[in-house]
């Protein structure tokens, strides 16, 4: 009975996870559907601990002398709550900005955020996501488990894909540099 009500629970809350993806996506698809599942099955259980998140991480961007109070109002378990804040008026008094707050994190907090990064990605929000993923700076040490890593190879695959089929070598690019240095990076990146 208990496992029955814990699988309801976690079927609610990806079910939820998903409106909220489908209803900030400029465009979706199957296959956008099927890789959004992936992401959000692979990084269900992903905290953020004692890491840097977004808040904290845009007030060490801004310089501001109050980043410990914005500490405290960060999310340190549901991560989802972070992927409509974009879309939303957010607490935070300034604009806030998903590119610059990547690098201001921590790994704790890169690997809590990483999959509203990509999930914003899929949905055709362009938040630098290549950029990071192709840096060291942000990709050392970053504790991402096996089935995290082939879930962000089937990602890259397809962004590579995506911009392959569009023609847009520029992007295209980005994305095989993103494949180069992560397939450096991640013991499992490629096991699929």
């Amino acid at each position: 009975m208990k496992n029955k009500k814990k699988q309801a629970i976690r079927q609610n809350r990806i079910d939820s996870i998903m409106q909220i993806v489908r209803h900030h996506a400029q465009i979706w698809d199957t296959e956008r559907e099927i890789l959004a599942h992936k992401i959000i099955d692979a990084f269900y259980d992903t905290q953020l601990g004692n890491g840097i998140g977004f808040y904290e991480a845009n007030a060490h961007d801004d310089y501001s002398p109050d980043w410990q109070m914005w500490r405290s109002k960060d999310e340190r378990i549901y991560w989802e709550k972070i992927l409509a804040m974009v879309n939303q008026n957010c607490p935070y008094p300034q604009q806030f900005h998903p590119m610059s707050a990547f690098t201001f994190m921590d790994n704790l907090g890169r690997h809590f955020a990483l999959p509203c990064y990509l999930l914003w990605e899929l949905q055709g929000h362009d938040y630098f996501t290549s950029y990071h993923l192709a840096s060291a700076y942000s990709t050392n040490d970053l504790p991402l488990n096996k089935t995290q890593q082939i879930v962000l190879f089937e990602f890259v695959q397809f962004m590579s894909h995506l911009y392959q089929q569009n023609a847009d070598d520029v992007n295209l690019a980005e994305w095989d540099k993103v494949h180069a240095h992560l397939s450096k990076q991640f013991m499992y990146f490629q096991a699929v």
